[in-house]
């Protein structure tokens, strides 16, 4: 039996953004085991967080398992905003190490045929500790692009500067501003009117030439069949206690999701590789 392992930095990250994937794995026969990094916090929620896990998880066919490290807010003592947890410092070494030392067990215990982590699009911090800790698997590792951050097309080429570096993009805040409008997925990480403010930083990063990485990032988009689709929609709407961060008022999973990932042949993931180059930008094949 095929064993696929998703590497999911909170309690909803990999339902969110391959809902699909995971279902047409388990309807291939795989044995599917999610585990998630950051599971504790003093929200009074997160018992009822683990439980929705758990419940829509097993309800696909799905192993949950949880880590237990403590969430960004707690640990770092953040505030729950876009610019406190997306545009702040980096993961500490100390906090990799950790992340590193709780996962290795698992990986090692699961022995996954292909595993799947975080690209960490949007640059929430725990989504860059969580997808720093790839290399445990070395070049074995694939990448889905992290949703919600990942329907802002700006957050998802931010990322891939990067990771790739070289020129900078030519976008500037308005552009970002009007991406975020007609999503309307972020609202409510935007505390005390920054929204502005944020998006000026997003465009100056966009703009900030980037020494090159020696890396490229190669993404496809799938579009997966309506068959898949109203048993992934069903796995997302399981996480009851976060759809309100995600969905715009008046508007289910599945509205959401085909307006602004999806065509007429199906519901579209994306999912990355991150690849070498030589020095002149030439993918080494």
């Amino acid at each position: 039996m095929t064993t696929v392992l998703y590497v999911s930095p909170h309690l909803d990250d990999v339902a969110l953004s391959c809902a699909c994937r995971l279902i047409a794995d388990l309807r291939e026969g795989a044995r599917v085991v999610v585990v998630t990094l950051f599971t504790e916090g003093a929200d009074p929620l997160y018992p009822e967080r683990r439980s929705e896990d758990r419940r829509a998880l097993e309800g696909a066919g799905a192993e949950a398992v949880h880590l237990g490290l403590l969430d960004a807010p707690d640990r770092l003592g953040r505030s729950m905003s876009f610019t406190s947890l997306l545009l702040g410092e980096r993961p500490s070494d100390d906090d990799i190490d950790r992340a590193r030392r709780a996962l290795a067990p698992v990986i090692d215990a699961v022995a996954p045929d292909r595993s799947w982590w975080p690209l960490a699009v949007g640059g929430h911090v725990d989504h860059r500790l969580c997808h720093a800790c790839h290399t445990l698997v070395g070049d074995a590792a694939r990448f889905y692009l992290d949703r919600p951050y990942d329907f802002i097309p700006s957050l998802r080429e931010l990322r891939r500067h990067e990771l790739q570096g070289g020129a900078p993009a030519t976008v500037g805040a308005d552009a970002i501003e009007r991406q975020l409008h007609v999503a309307r997925v972020l609202e409510p990480m935007f505390a005390g009117g920054e929204r502005d403010r944020c998006t000026r930083e997003l465009a100056r990063r966009l703009r900030a030439a980037l020494p090159r990485t020696g890396r490229i990032v190669e993404i496809e988009a799938t579009p997966w069949p309506r068959t898949v689709v109203p048993a992934a929609a069903t796995l997302i709407a399981g996480y009851a206690s976060q759809l309100r961060w995600i969905l715009p008022p008046g508007e289910n999973v599945a509205t959401t999701y085909e307006r602004l990932a999806g065509d007429s042949g199906g519901w579209i993931e994306s999912v990355a590789q991150i690849l070498p180059t030589d020095l002149s930008g030439t993918e080494i094949t």
